[in-house]
Formats: structure tokens, C-alpha cells, sequence
């Protein structure tokens, strides 16, 4: 309603489902889960204890994972599919997130030290001559 952002002002979480059968979107919401902490700097590799990136790297079997239609779409053989999807990762760059406007201060502050806007004074403010 105000048109403010920021997270006072904003929902916590949003999040949406999606078809199983979007490939591509399947295929980015994982790269996105594999690839996101080494892109912001926070592990040095798509390996870390946490991660079953390795089920689709090394085509190892943790139990757990299954590997979605789309990771084997990827190629004929399941060493292709690796591979492939080893270059999609390694590709991975953030996005810049858009800049924040309209907090608090962004407008209102600046227009007071500047000044404001002139205001047009009314004929019974006028003064005389």
C-alpha cells in the first residue's frame, strides 16, 4: 500500500511449486540449490557435507537422492548427463539483486536537506508591496 520495500515491509518467504515435468525450471531450482553457496562465496566447491551434489557430479549413491528426469535428459549415457550438467553448474553466476528504494529515508530525508520543493505561496501569503 505504501509502495515501500525492505524487510520490515516485506513478506519473509515466498516460495512456488512447479510441474515435474519442467525440465528447464527443475534443472535451474537445482543448479540454483548446487551451486548457490559457491557463487556467494561461502563454500569453495559444490562439495560440501550437506549437498547431494555429488549424486549428479560423481553418480554416486547416497540412499536418498533420485535423479530427476530432467538431469537425464541431459545425455544418452549417465556419464554425459554428469558432465553436462557439471558445465551447467560450473556456470552459475549470481544475479544482481535491484536496488532498494523507497525506505524510510530514500526520499523523504534528502528532500529536507535539500531544501524540498518550493512551495507556491497562495495570494493571502503573498507578501505586499
Amino acid at each position: 500500500m505504501l509502495n515501500r520495500t525492505g524487510h520490515f515491509w516485506e513478506k519473509r518467504y515466498h516460495s512456488t511449486g512447479f510441474a515435474n515435468t519442467d525440465y528447464r525450471r527443475a534443472l535451474n531450482t537445482l543448479r540454483y540449490i548446487h551451486a548457490n553457496l559457491k557463487a556467494t562465496g561461502i563454500q569453495q566447491g559444490f562439495f560440501y557435507d550437506f549437498s547431494n551434489y555429488g549424486t549428479h557430479d560423481r553418480l554416486s549413491n547416497n540412499g536418498i537422492t533420485q535423479w530427476h528426469p530432467s538431469f537425464l535428459e541431459l545425455g544418452r549415457t549417465l556419464e554425459e548427463c554428469a558432465a553436462k550438467y557439471r558445465r551447467f553448474c560450473q556456470k552459475y553466476r549470481l544475479k544482481a539483486k535491484p536496488k532498494a528504494r523507497n525506505h524510510w529515508d530514500s526520499k523523504f530525508l534528502p528532500s529536507i536537506i535539500k531544501g524540498g520543493k518550493s512551495k507556491k505561496l497562495s495570494p493571502g501569503q503573498m507578501s505586499l508591496p
